[in-house]
C-alpha cells in the first residue's frame, strides 16, 4: 500500500549511526525503496526515519 499512499518526490529519509561514527548517505531512491551507503564501504547500521507526504489526501493548510 506504500506505493498508492505516498508522493514519491516528498520521500526524505533521516538517517542516524549506531554504536559508532559513520558517514552515511542515501545513494538514490528507486520504486519507493531507499538505498544507504556508507562512504568509507563499513558494514551499515543505524536507525532511520522516512517521511513522505500522503497523495490521497488534499495538502494539509497550515495556520499561523
Amino acid at each position: 500500500y506504500w506505493t498508492n499512499l505516498v508522493d514519491y518526490n516528498s520521500i526524505t529519509v533521516n538517517l542516524t549511526p549506531m554504536s559508532r561514527f559513520a558517514q552515511l548517505y542515501v545513494e538514490k531512491i528507486e520504486d519507493y525503496k531507499v538505498f544507504i551507503a556508507d562512504t568509507y564501504m563499513n558494514p551499515i547500521h543505524c536507525y532511520y526515519t522516512v517521511w513522505a507526504e500522503r497523495k490521497d489526501i488534499p495538502k494539509l493548510t497550515v495556520e499561523y
